[in-house]
């Protein structure tokens, strides 16, 4: 069932490749996307643009639940 989904022409796949200036942070407690995109784009003037980035970059997080000790990408 899976390789005809594969084989389909129709199917589309989407995946993120970080670019070599990404980095990788590991949610401690306390930790909200807020805070994070505060902390690394200190210049940004939309943070709920750079949430957006963080949770592309970062399939299937829990925005609303995130685990202690999962390390995720920063775009």
């Amino acid at each position: 069932m899976l390789l005809d989904v594969l084989k389909h022409p129709l199917a589309t796949f989407i995946v993120f490749v970080p670019s070599a200036d990404a980095k990788q942070h590991t949610i401690g407690r306390g930790d909200t996307l807020w805070k994070l995109a505060r902390k690394y784009y200190p210049a940004s003037l939309d943070l709920n643009e750079e949430i957006a980035k963080i949770k592309s970059a970062n399939p299937g997080l829990d925005d609303r639940n995130l685990k202690i000790g999962t390390v995720i990408t920063i775009p």
